[in-house]
């Protein structure tokens, strides 16, 4: 009986394979390959972060970014750019948008339209806890479409 015990302890405890029940051995595998995944991340995204930009510098970050585009995207770049001179948070959102949504931008371009967008939503954040009203509507019209 002991010579049994013995020869069972030996199989279990000495070999490294049988020391964690099956279903740990599964959780720290997932839990090895998630910290894996998460300190090497999958590398194919920009390094770049979008950061809110005022007006002056999403309206220098956009003129650089289409300055070589072509003669069509560089025309509805400068309507955007128009929108952001003046003072109207409306047509500055619907000339970003229609610029956001052009195919075939590069990736600076795309960075710059992001930029802008998070400045205009800076803005109008706010314009809206200042107690704006138009900015409140504004922001509706714009959550709903």
């Amino acid at each position: 009986m002991i010579d049994n015990n013995y020869r069972l302890f030996k199989v279990v405890a000495l070999n490294p394979m049988n020391r964690m029940p099956p279903f740990f051995s599964r959780i720290a595998a997932a839990l090895i390959s998630l910290c894996a995944f998460l300190f090497i991340g999958c590398g194919g995204g920009s390094s770049e972060v979008p950061q809110a930009a005022s007006r002056t510098q999403a309206q220098a970050q956009l003129e650089r970014a289409f300055a070589k585009a072509d003669p069509q995207l560089r025309a509805e770049a400068a309507k955007a750019l128009d929108a952001l001179k003046t003072d109207n948070l409306k047509a500055s959102f619907e000339a970003v948008r229609a610029l956001k949504n052009r195919p075939g931008l590069t990736a600076e371009q795309e960075m710059a339209i992001r930029n802008t967008s998070l400045g205009l939503q800076a803005e109008l954040a706010e314009r809206i806890v200042a107690g704006d009203k138009e900015s409140l509507a504004l922001a509706e019209r714009l959550r709903n479409n």
